[in-house]
């Protein structure tokens, strides 16, 4: 019994060495295209909003700023209940770029935000859609210009990263590292010609691609927006990835456990929805991740071979530390390197969690 647990858990960590030095590591060198044009491509951007009243003054301003001229801004006011029409009217008339959609009601099967950002999309004069959320703002000025230069010929999808603003807590410090690790993951993936997810948040691709199949069979489920249309479509040679940290958007960050649970919740759901090659990629290495930590317990416990355990592991962790802490210095997300064991330990378990919720759930909402 301990000799086959001893075998389980090395390859636990082999899988999760493989994975780091296959693909995590990939995000260290990567050194964003130069833009293959020099003119200006036309470029709608598009962002659902739903009683935003509270943050879109701030990211109007920096769309508004933004250093490009070929661009046009569309919000989608989705039923809103709060001042956020009044918002729109405001920055109309100062904002020449900017159009905005009135949304009273949600038609049957339909998922609200899906639906709003289907009116905006279908509503766009341009080719190249750019999203971002309504809690969210733009690094810099340079967002536009940036994402849009990832696009050439054959590009159809540009994958983005979005951070959380840094704030005080443990809540908010696991926000970033674990909006970092699904950085790590996506887009390192991306990078070897595998991609299967984007954010929503900080996302381009062509109005075609949305047109030819959009949201469909897939309306209905809350969440996936971004992730499911990159899963159906993206491939090897029709997506880019640009990490520049003047091309991020920042985001908001949940304030309480039950909130980002929630979300965390609604992310995890969809995942059931990919590629049935991604569903496996994926599962092994988080099986292989969580096994790995329950394991090193248990044998340590059991107190055998307890220096061979524990240098097995501690090869593992550094490896994933160094590209963890190098990563996040390269997209600007500060991590307290002697806090990563803890949030590497306590991410297993929150997903674990997470996925008994998804289990148990019968429905989910967007808020």
């Amino acid at each position: 019994m301990e000799l086959s647990l001893l075998i389980l858990f090395a390859f636990c960590l082999l899988v999760q060495v493989y994975y780091s030095l296959r693909y995590f590591g990939g995000l260290i060198q990567y050194r964003s295209q130069e833009p293959t044009h020099r003119e200006e491509i036309p470029v709608t951007i598009v962002v659902a909003a739903r009683n935003e009243a509270d943050n879109l003054p701030l990211l109007l301003q920096r769309l508004k700023s933004q250093d490009y001229s070929n661009y046009e801004v569309i919000v989608v006011n989705d039923r809103s209940e709060d001042g956020t029409e009044a918002i729109l009217k405001t920055f109309s008339g100062q904002f020449p770029k900017l159009r905005y959609i009135n949304i009273d009601m949600l038609p049957d099967g339909w998922n609200g935000k899906k639906h709003a950002l289907k009116r905006g999309i279908e509503a766009a004069r341009n080719e190249v859609i750019l999203l971002t959320d309504a809690d969210c703002v733009p690094k810099s000025d340079h967002w536009v210009s940036e994402m849009s230069g990832a696009f050439d010929k054959k590009t159809d999808f540009v994958l983005g990263f979005s951070p959380y603003e840094e704030k005080p807590g443990f809540l908010n410090h696991f926000i970033r590292f674990e909006t970092l690790w699904t950085g790590i993951q996506y887009l390192s993936f991306a990078i070897a010609h595998k991609p299967y997810m984007g954010v929503g948040r900080n996302l381009a691709y062509r109005k075609r691609i949305f047109l030819n199949d959009g949201f469909k069979n897939t309306q209905h489920i809350t969440g996936g927006d971004d992730d499911l249309l990159v899963n159906a479509f993206a491939n090897k040679s029709n997506t880019e990835i640009m990490i520049d940290q003047s091309a991020q958007c920042i985001s908001v960050p949940k304030k309480t456990w039950a909130s980002y649970l929630t979300q965390k919740t609604r992310h995890l759901s969809v995942g059931k929805e990919y590629r049935q090659k991604d569903r496996t990629r994926l599962g092994i290495f988080a099986l292989c991740n969580l096994f790995g930590w329950f394991l090193l317990f248990y044998l340590l416990f059991a107190g055998h071979n307890i220096g061979w355990i524990l240098t097995m592991f501690g090869f593992r962790s550094t490896l994933f530390y160094i590209i963890f802490t190098r990563t996040g210095r390269k997209l600007g997300v500060r991590i307290l390197p002697f806090t990563l064991p803890l949030l590497d330990l306590f991410y297993n378990l929150f997903y674990l969690v997470v996925g008994l919720r998804v289990l148990a759930a019968k429905r989910i909402k967007w808020s």
